[in-house]
């Protein structure tokens, strides 16, 4: 049997998706591609109709800032700790350090 180019079987499932519509089973895409005399297997098939249905990625969802203990909630450690470094260095120079640090 001779043998195709790389992605040729993917792009034949693919074409046959389109004229079958996504909703065909992969069994009948197999039959289908069958009968023009090539075979592919079932996991292929299942692939690239999971892809084909799928869409395309969104893409990484950015992460909102959370305070350090990850519960949204300033414990009373945090509120001591801001007091005393703004009763050591004045409250104009802890936002000017929190801006620097952010």
């Amino acid at each position: 049997m001779a043998r195709h180019k790389r992605g040729h079987k993917s792009q034949m499932v693919r074409e046959a998706f389109e004229a079958m519509g996504h909703d065909a089973s992969p069994k009948e895409v197999m039959k289908s591609l069958k009968d023009n005399g090539m075979t592919v297997t079932y996991g292929l098939v299942t692939s690239i109709k999971n892809k084909l249905n799928k869409g395309p990625s969104k893409g990484r969802a950015a992460r909102k800032a959370q305070p350090v203990n990850g519960s949204g909630v300033y414990t009373l450690l945090d509120i001591e700790a801001i007091r005393t470094l703004s009763s050591r260095l004045g409250a104009e120079n802890v936002k000017k350090l929190v801006d620097a640090v952010s």
